[in-house]
């Protein structure tokens, strides 16, 4: 059995057993329970020019087809797919996208998966809020997929109504097809926060008078993601004075493989 792992935006420089990699601190105590050989999948690991120069879109078709490689060079093999923040697209868009390969998949853990469904997350903990800022992707193997998100982790647990959900729909094409996003996006009518909320069609200037809340939330949600460590630290401390979210995510995954 293979563990697969599609780690976070700006790793790809990281060698496969970096401990600076979040997915490490899952990927290491799965193996250890399972027996199964980790494997780190590697894909430009970039987005909106962050980590790399190419979009998130093509990066995470570059990983979709660095699985493919992986599995075909080990045909007899069960696998358990995790991914971590951005990295979990990569394995969104391989399930989405390779359903002949899908009864190879044994299990699958996502960490700050930034399409967590609301209402999924870590067993034994509270409901921690939101879903994910790019949307829900419950995936086509529900089943046996399991998610954790730490409480005030944006990018997993972002607010219904958050002003960063917009930010979110436009960065999935940076840099490259920006400008068409956002086209997109106007002429669909879909974006995030406006479909979230319901309100701004129907009463523009009562979401603007809520606004100045949200955009305080919003600072609050950033300055956590990027110097709180509610997207890193916040899952490999122990949590709730027990194991960290990474350890219980090994734990529930390993007892999905048992």
């Amino acid at each position: 059995m293979l563990i697969l792992s599609c780690d976070g935006i700006g790793t790809a420089h990281l060698a496969a057993d970096d401990g600076r990699s979040i997915l490490q601190h899952v990927a290491r105590p799965l193996a250890a329970k399972t027996g199964a050989l980790p494997v780190r999948v590697e894909w430009p690991a970039s987005m909106a020019g962050v980590g790399g120069t190419q979009s998130w879109t093509t990066a995470a078709h570059i990983g979709v087809l660095a699985l493919d490689k992986i599995t075909a060079d080990h045909p007899n093999e069960q696998i358990i797919l995790l991914g971590y923040s951005g990295g979990c697209r990569v394995v969104h868009d391989w399930l989405d996208t390779r359903p002949a390969m899908r009864h190879r998949v044994a299990a699958v853990g996502l960490l700050s998966d930034p399409y967590r469904p609301a209402g999924r997350w870590q067993h034994g903990m509270p409901d921690p809020g939101g879903w994910g800022i790019c949307g829900q992707r419950l995936g086509p193997i529900p089943g046996i997929t399991y998610w954790t998100s730490a409480p005030g982790d944006a990018i997993s647990s972002c607010p219904a109504d958050s002003p960063l959900r917009t930010a979110a729909d436009l960065s999935d094409q940076l840099p490259g097809a920006f400008l068409a996003d956002l086209s997109g996006h106007l002429r669909r009518g879909d974006w995030q926060l406006a479909t979230a909320m319901g309100l701004w069609r129907r009463d523009p200037l009562a979401y603007l008078r809520g606004l100045g809340p949200r955009l305080h939330q919003a600072r609050l949600d950033v300055e956590g993601y990027l110097t709180g460590g509610k997207h890193t630290d916040a899952y490999v401390r122990p949590h709730a004075g027990g194991l960290s979210l990474a350890h219980r995510l090994a734990g529930t995954v390993a007892w999905a493989v048992r």
